[in-house]
C-alpha cells in the first residue's frame, strides 16, 4: 500500500450544532478579529446570542459607540437579534474574571459556552519566527495559558456546554 495526501472538502456544520438559540456566550478577546468572525457567523445562522465580550481595551460609553466603527458593529449585532455586553478586563486576572462572571450571570443567566480567543500581541503573531521575541511570547502565553487556567478555576462549578480554546499557531 502507498499512502498519498488527499484533500477532501468537509461540510461546515451550521452554527446551531451544539449552540443554544439565545444562549449566553463569553468571548475573551471579544473585540478581536477571531471573536468578531465567530459572532458574525452565529448571528448569520440565527442563533440570537447573548454576548459577553471581554477586552483589555478601553470601552467607550455606550452613547458613543456609533462614532467608533468597532463598537458601531456591536450595535448592528443587536439590530440583528443579539444582546451585547462589553467588559474591560484581563482574562488572566482571577479576581476581575470572577467579578465579570457575576455581572454576566446577573444580566444573561448561566453561560452556555466560552470562546477563549484572547491574545496579547495582535497582528504581530504573524511575524516571522525570527522576529518573534521572548517578551512577545510571554505576553501571548499569559493571555492564552494563564487565561485558560483562570477560566478553568472561575468556571469550575458552571455546567457549560463547551469551552473552545483557540491557539496562536
Amino acid at each position: 500500500y502507498r499512502w498519498t495526501p488527499t484533500l477532501v472538502a468537509l461540510p461546515i456544520p451550521s452554527a446551531d450544532d451544539g449552540l443554544r438559540h439565545g444562549g449566553a456566550y463569553l468571548f475573551t478577546g471579544g473585540l478581536g478579529g477571531l471573536s468578531l468572525t465567530i459572532i458574525r457567523r452565529l448571528i448569520r445562522d440565527g442563533i440570537a446570542p447573548r454576548l459577553a465580550l471581554l477586552t483589555r481595551r478601553a470601552v467607550p460609553d455606550r452613547s458613543d459607540w456609533r462614532s467608533d466603527p468597532l463598537f458601531a458593529e456591536l450595535l448592528i449585532f443587536e439590530d440583528q437579534g443579539a444582546e451585547v455586553a462589553v467588559f474591560q478586563g484581563d482574562v488572566a486576572d482571577a479576581d476581575a474574571m470572577a467579578d465579570v462572571l457575576r455581572i454576566v450571570h446577573d444580566r444573561f443567566g448561566p453561560l452556555a459556552g466560552v470562546f477563549h480567543t484572547a491574545g496579547d500581541i495582535g497582528l504581530q503573531i504573524h511575524n516571522a519566527l525570527g522576529e518573534f521575541s521572548l517578551q512577545m511570547a510571554q505576553r501571548q502565553l499569559r493571555a492564552k495559558r494563564d487565561g485558560a487556567m483562570v477560566l478553568r478555576d472561575v468556571l469550575a462549578d458552571q455546567p457549560l456546554d463547551f469551552v473552545v480554546l483557540f491557539s496562536s499557531l
